[in-house]
């Protein structure tokens, strides 16, 4: 039995986990998502401001579409590789590597994502 006056301290779980970066995965509804973007492998939940900013292209797909908030996908694209794109641009912003430039600057292009392009290139 222990007293209140017990000044035997316990580290606290925070103090002793590992801090793991932990990235969105598209997979439900989340934070205001306002769009269901759909490839031929899986659907993603998004926000069309986002997207918008980061690509005129896919910000063009979104004001044809007006009030859906679902989006087909007619382009080819990797489930892999579009997640690897959504994690990059959505905080907490995965890093751009080795493992994913090249995948990144692919879907870059493709969506005519500038900025992305310039970090893939700053990387390199």
């Amino acid at each position: 039995m222990t007293s209140s006056n017990d000044t035997t301290a316990e580290t606290p779980p925070a103090a002793t986990a590992t801090c793991t970066t932990v990235y969105p995965t598209f997979s439900e509804a989340w934070e205001f998502s306002d769009l269901v973007l759909v490839t031929s492998e899986r659907k993603f939940h998004v926000h069309k401001a986002v997207l918008s900013m980061w690509s005129p292209t896919l910000k063009v797909k979104i004001l044809e579409i007006a009030d859906s908030n679902e989006l087909v996908l007619e382009e080819q694209v990797s489930c892999a590789s579009f997640l690897q794109l959504l994690q990059t641009i959505y905080p907490p912003n995965k890093p751009i590597s080795d493992d994913n430039c090249e995948k990144l600057v692919k879907l870059a292009n493709q969506f005519s994502m500038f900025e992305l392009l310039r970090r893939c290139e700053e990387f390199l």
